[in-house]
């Protein structure tokens, strides 16, 4: 497990300092179609750091993961 929490780290990292470069990549472009395309792949990046966030916490607590994704509720009644 320790492992996998680690691996998920570095990939969060990664995906985090990849989004970074395609955005100023993207504020310094010149073209307008390569600005998009830039910041395309930041978006990109964004959606696999959001996966790799969303696996550590599944990883991290597996029952409140599940209660977040299906929606319980305690209505008190």
């Amino acid at each position: 497990m320790e492992e996998r929490l680690k691996a998920l780290e570095i990939a969060i990292k990664l995906e985090e300092d990849g989004k970074k470069f395609y955005n100023e990549l993207a504020e310094k472009a010149t073209d307008p179609f390569e600005g998009r395309f830039f910041f395309a792949l930041a978006h990109e990046e964004r959606g696999h750091h959001l996966s790799f966030w969303d696996y550590r916490e599944y990883l991290e607590d597996p029952a409140g993961w599940f209660s977040m994704k299906e929606g319980f509720r305690l209505d008190g009644g």
